[in-house]
């Protein structure tokens, strides 16, 4: 996976989180980021 691939992930996120509204982007980009990592954020 390249920055191509990344590239295309953060521009269909950022039309979803446009048209859906921060708040509901944020909580949708908080559980991809626990899906891809498997565990809550090590903060």
């Amino acid at each position: 996976m390249g920055a191509g691939f990344f590239n295309c992930i953060l521009e269909a996120f950022a039309s979803t989180f446009l048209r859906q509204g921060a708040q509901k982007g944020i909580r949708i980009m908080e559980m991809l980021l626990k899906e891809q990592c498997g565990a809550p954020s090590a903060e």
